[in-house]
């Protein structure tokens, strides 16, 4: 049966005089996604495919290095679009207010979100018939994906209890969540 191996990259270090996009991992980081390519259920997994974020390619890199599966790089796995915040208590703030259903000025419109996201990661399911795949992507946009998964809008402590890496597996016939991130909610 194939299977959907959802991935949220590693720890980064934070660094505010550059956009987030250019955030790289962290040693702690890098230890993890090590730790992870080890220890994940990395088994039948045909391709990995990651967002252009050198966070989320360095997290891909090190599980393709240490399980031999291929990576490519995928637009649909971009970031949700938002201004950056450097406030981490404004950043939360806004962040909460858009989970809850508030509009929020310049942030990528919760329907067209889904609609690019969940289009999205069901074409790359679709491109590998009858195999499993793996996506390394961010909180934000897992988020949203889970969200229309689960049915039910997350909240900011759904979206908190992601850890950095963390994975989940998701059914990629019925779209139902297997294990990991909110399986037992």
């Amino acid at each position: 049966m194939a299977k959907l191996l959802v991935v949220r990259h590693a720890a980064v270090h934070i660094d505010y005089a550059v956009p987030p996009a250019w955030w790289e991992l962290s040693d702690l980081g890098r230890r993890r996604a090590q730790d992870l390519a080890r220890d994940g259920p990395w088994q039948g997994i045909a391709r990995i495919y990651h967002s252009a974020e050198l966070k989320a390619v360095a997290t891909a890199e090190i599980i393709s290095r240490e399980t031999g599966i291929p990576t490519a790089c995928a637009r649909a796995l971009g970031e949700l679009g938002m201004p950056f915040i450097p406030s981490r208590d404004e950043y939360i703030r806004r962040w909460e207010r858009y989970l809850a259903g508030a509009d929020e000025e310049a942030f990528e419109p919760w329907t067209a979100a889904t609609q690019r996201i969940v289009h999205g990661i069901q074409d790359l399911v679709a491109r590998w018939p009858g195999q499993s795949v793996a996506i390394v992507s961010h909180g934000r946009i897992l988020t949203v994906f889970f969200s229309h998964l689960l049915r039910r809008r997350l909240t900011v402590a759904d979206w908190q209890s992601i850890d950095l890496p963390d994975w989940s597996v998701v059914d990629a016939q019925t779209w139902t969540v297997e294990n990991g991130f909110f399986a037992d909610r």
